[in-house]
């Protein structure tokens, strides 16, 4: 099971240490938001909050602990998606499969730092948890195109501590693209389609 630890509110120098059923440390570090934190094993977990030795008077807080849910949603390449982060922890799957190789790149509509996607394929994720605000045009300092190998794909879009709201995007299949030839002229609309 994955959880969002959103922190509200802490004084400063406050700890979150979160414990499994057998004793061992999940989580340790500063009372801060905690996205898709693993509970890997079944059982009753405990969340300790401590302040630090020095503190020498009572400190308030406010948290929010809440189980992710994966919407999974079938995906075709090229198919521009719209789509809304519903509630606190929520997470969206795409799912997709390539026959043979495919070169593919990223196109977002929405420039949000709090949104951000992770793509995973059969030899694991070539994309991990890249923002959109830095998913493509001149912000991307990688390179855009994405090489998809053959087999199965998720793409998962998952915000960041209590964002909801809308986002969208396309794969698009460079394959697809117009052949330009040399000494060609061209005349064409920059849109958002």
């Amino acid at each position: 099971e994955k959880v969002v630890f959103d922190a509200v509110s802490a004084a400063p120098d406050m700890i979150v240490r979160i414990i499994d059923p057998f004793g061992t440390d999940v989580h340790a570090g500063n009372f801060s938001d905690l996205d898709e934190l693993e509970l890997p094993r079944a059982g009753t977990y405990t969340l300790v909050i401590e302040g630090n030795v020095d503190h020498a008077s009572n400190a308030a807080y406010a948290f929010r602990l809440t189980p992710i849910s994966f919407q999974t949603t079938p995906y075709v390449i090229g198919q521009r998606v719209d789509a809304t982060i519903g509630q606190q922890g929520e997470s969206d799957r795409y799912t997709f499969s390539v026959t043979g190789t495919r070169q593919v790149v990223f196109d977002n509509f929405n420039d949000l730092s709090q949104v951000n996607y992770t793509l995973s394929g059969p030899n694991g994720a070539i994309i991990t948890s890249r923002q959109f605000s830095v998913a493509d045009g001149i912000d991307l300092s990688a390179n855009p195109v994405i090489d998809l190998t053959e087999g199965d794909w998720t793409l998962t879009i998952d915000a960041a501590g209590t964002f909801t709201g809308p986002y969208a995007f396309r794969l698009l299949d460079l394959a697809t693209g117009e052949v330009l030839a040399p000494g060609g002229s061209y005349n064409r609309t920059l849109g958002q389609l």
